[in-house]
Formats: structure tokens, sequence, C-alpha cells
């Protein structure tokens, strides 16, 4: 494949810096930063259906091969919007609207519906702009490394931050307590869940030749290539300290186990690195299913922590509210909405605004049928990255990177919410984008010998 062009690199450029830099505003997470961002990323969507206007046949490649998911996207993006609109049979509303007197809906709240369903469309255009970006080998290079390079510079901040002994971020007070290093993120554990992926990204880099099944992968000259690897194996030990000082058990364990399946990928005979690719992909896709029923079978009894008991709970009425809810969901973002008439005693002061599980509330809030096509579609992506690990001679970090944040993705979110957090999931589609891109093989088919 020929070199980037200009408009190229200015779509890097520009793709970095929102991405980036999203993170800076509280991880984007309060309401006011909702708009200005999905602005912000549709602008740079426009510009890269620019570029791909001169670039179509790749443009054209790339929607072929991601006819499926686009597809399954669409109808997920149409029904958040549609769960908005008013005028619709009265069949779909939801039942809460035939306890008062006014026309009603799908959704429970028409505006925060609205904004979530805007946010939606925003991290497909970003993730689009990844597989974009993905198509030129130097780019993709460039992602990963200037992802891990502000991780580590992110990761130091919290770090002092967390020495210096302040609680708040830009005169807004954290919910701990106690000073924790998180940066400029509120929760540690989505402050946890976003430096380990700024640490898989540069544990890739640094294995990248190991994770190639030739051995042989892009390098630079010898005085920037050990320059670059002295900085990146210190953003390991200076990630796992910020994670540990954000007292994210659950984040250290998954960048941890993140790092451990890259490292086995890099590392296992051929065939046990095929077989453990395969592996990676059924546990992003069974685990989340698993790990909830087990948590929610501990509703009622003292096994466990009381952070997981609280869980327990949590998740055992978010499975009864799917299973005697409408078909038709509450509407994005309404679980907290939803959930008022299922809070009880024990936990009725505890915080509803989600159920510490995203893959709950997209039951609760799609709809199970909808919801369901949602997660196919991330399935497709998934298998592709698997199998591009399979496949590919060289440059194989690219997708062994991507499954291993789609793993560390599914698990993290079935015990907590980091990809509620808009600044976490652009950079999460992005690198998910650009892995993706990298997945598939640009070298003709060799003949067996």
């Amino acid at each position: 494949m020929r070199a980037p062009r200009g408009g190229d690199v200015a779509l890097l450029v520009a793709t970095l810096a929102f991405v980036l830099l999203s993170v800076v505003p509280l991880g984007g997470y309060r309401p006011w930063f909702w708009i200005p961002l999905s602005l912000a990323a549709a602008l740079i969507f426009l510009f890269s259906t620019v570029c791909d206007l001169t670039d179509r046949r790749s443009a054209i490649e790339t929607m072929e091969r991601l006819r499926w998911p686009i597809l399954l996207f669409l109808a997920v993006a149409l029904w958040s919007l549609v769960q908005t609109m008013d005028g619709l049979p009265e069949m779909l509303w939801h039942p809460a609207y035939d306890r008062i007197e006014a026309a009603g809906r799908i959704t429970l709240d028409q505006d925060r519906s609205s904004q979530f369903a805007m946010r939606l469309i925003s991290y497909a255009m970003i993730f689009w702009i990844g597989c974009r970006l993905g198509r030129y080998q130097t780019l993709a290079n460039t992602v990963l490394l200037a992802v891990a390079l502000f991780g580590l510079a992110y990761n130091a901040y919290g770090l002092m931050e967390f020495a210096a002994g302040r609680n708040e971020i830009f005169g807004v007070a954290r919910r701990t307590l106690e000073p924790v290093a998180a940066a400029t993120i509120e929760s540690p554990n989505t402050y946890a869940f976003h430096a380990g992926m700024c640490l898989i990204c540069g544990t890739a880099w640094l294995f990248r030749s190991y994770l190639a099944a030739d051995g042989k992968t892009a390098t630079f000259s010898t005085t920037v290539e050990r320059t670059l690897r002295i900085i990146l194996l210190l953003s390991i030990p200076v990630g796992l300290v910020s994670i540990w000082f954000a007292g994210s058990r659950a984040g250290l364990a998954n960048s941890l186990a993140g790092m451990a399946a890259l490292l086995a990928l890099a590392f296992l005979p051929p065939l046990l690195r095929k077989a453990t690719a395969r592996v990676l992909l059924v546990i992003a896709i069974a685990a989340p299913l698993v790990l909830t029923l087990a948590i929610a079978q501990l509703s009622g009894t003292t096994v466990g922590t009381a952070g997981l008991l609280e869980r327990a709970m949590m998740f055992s009425t978010g499975i009864d509210m799917i299973l005697s809810g409408p078909l038709a969901g509450t509407g994005l973002g309404t679980f907290e909405i939803a959930a008022e008439p299922w809070k009880f005693e024990e936990l009725y002061f505890y915080r509803w605004d989600s159920a510490h599980n995203i893959f709950i509330e997209h039951l609760v809030e799609m709809g199970p049928v909808v919801a369901l096509m949602f997660w196919v579609a991330l399935a497709l992506l998934g298998r592709r990255l698997s199998a591009g690990f399979i496949e590919r001679r060289r440059d194989n970090h690219y997708a062994a990177l991507g499954l291993v944040l789609f793993v560390m993705a599914a698990l993290h979110n079935t015990i907590d919410y980091p990809l509620h957090r808009p600044a976490v999931v652009y950079l999460f589609v992005l690198l998910v984008g650009v892995t993706w891109a990298q997945s598939w093989s640009t070298a003709p088919r060799r003949s067996p010998a």
C-alpha cells in the first residue's frame, strides 16, 4: 500500500488530539461536554469523508469488509433514535406512560436518550476514522506510540496529583473520601481502565517482533528504537503503580491479565498461540454472561466482599428488570429512571445511575433484540481480530492488541462501567478500528511448499 498523503496525516493529528485530550475535561462524563464532543467528532468525520472521496477504492473495500457490522450498527442507531420519537403506536410506549395523561414514547427521558444516541453515533465515527488510519502501517504505528506515550505522561500526572494529596479536579471533588491517583477522571475504576489501555499499547509495541509470526516488523533507526524502548519500558511500572494507587482492584487485575495474555500470544509455541487467540475470543464473548449470572447467584448470601454482594443484588435486580421490562427498551441513558421502582431498602441510597454492568444496561435500555444485534456486531469485529492474528505473518501485534483490548473491555465492564465515559470510549474505538484494519493481510497468500 502506498504511503499516506498529507490529508491522511492531518486527519491523524486531528483525531489523536481530539481522542487523547478529550480525557482532560473529567473524561467527558458531564452532560455539558456531550454535545461539544459529539460535534467535534462529527467535524473530524466530515474531514475523513472528504479524504475518502479521494481514495474511494480503499473506502469501498473497508465498507465491504465491515458490511455486517455496519448494517447491524445502523439498525441499533436507528432504533435508539426511534425510541425518542413522539407519535409512535401506543403498544410501543413504556408502561409508565399508562399512569399519566400524556402522549407516551418508548424512552423514559427524551432529552437524555437523544444525547446518548448522539454519543453512540459519534463513537461509530471515531471507529470508522480508526479503520481509515489503520489502512496505513505507518499511521497505525504512530497511533500506538502516541497512545502509549500519552499514557505515560497522563499516568505520571495522576501520580503527582496523588502525591500532592489533591482530591479534586478543576475544583470538582471526587467521589472518594481519600486522594487517589485518577488524573482528570472522577472515577478511579474508569481511570484504571484508561491507564490499562495505554499500558497495553506500549506493551504491544515493545513486543511487536515477538508477536509477529515471522519475527519481522517495521523498525526505526537504532538510536530512535532504543530511546522509544527505554521510555515505553518506563511506562509499564508507572502505569501499574498509578492503577494501584487508584485503588481499583478490578482495574489492576484486568491490566495484569491483559499483559499476561499479550505475552502469551508473543511467546507461546505457534500452535498454542493460535489456540490462545481463539480462547481469548470465546472469553470476550462468553465471560460477560457467565460472570453476570454467577455474581447474581450470590444475591442474598454472605459469600464475598461487600462490594461484590452489592453488585450481586444489583445484577439480580437488573435481570428481573430485563425479564419483566418492555421488549422495546427504556431508551439509552435511562437505567437510573427505570430502576427507581426496583430500589429496595438495603441498597436504596446506593448509586443506581448505572447497573455496574454495561451489558445489563444494554438489555434494559435498548431492549433484548436490539442489544443482541449490537453485541453480534461487536463479536464480528472480535472474530476478525482473532483471525487476523492467526493469519497474518507480519505486524501481528495490531490484531493481538485489539483482541486483548476486547477481552479487557468485556471483563471490566461486566463488574463496572468504564465505557460510560465518552473519552474512554473514543480511545477504545479508535484503537479497535486501527487494529481491525491492520488485521487484514496486505500480502499475497503464499502457496505451500
